[in-house]
């Protein structure tokens, strides 16, 4: 991991968030991401993200955006994933 990296990480550690935003995240490193997913702690918390393609190994696209309901093709189609291991981002309950 990039030196930036780990001082990112380190930033946000045992920070209470009730919203972040992430410009280009397919250039933050996934132990950041992680991070920050456990940081956004406040009911009702939301996280946004721009982002462009960066193939379809990309860590992202794996953990996140295939796995999203719904989902919104390249040409602005929606499709609603009907896989019951689809992860509803837009409605994640807490425990």
């Amino acid at each position: 991991m990039k030196c930036w990296a780990h001082k990112a990480v380190d930033k946000i550690k045992g920070l209470t968030l009730a919203g972040a935003y992430c410009d280009e995240l397919t250039t933050y490193p996934e132990t950041f991401f992680q991070m920050l997913e456990t940081r956004l702690s406040v009911h009702g918390a939301q996280w946004y993200a721009t982002t462009n393609p960066e193939g379809p190994n990309h860590w992202l696209r794996k953990q996140y955006l295939d796995r999203t309901r719904p989902h919104l093709r390249r040409d602005g189609t929606l499709v609603e994933a009907q896989d019951p291991d689809t992860l509803d981002l837009a409605r994640r309950q807490d425990p």
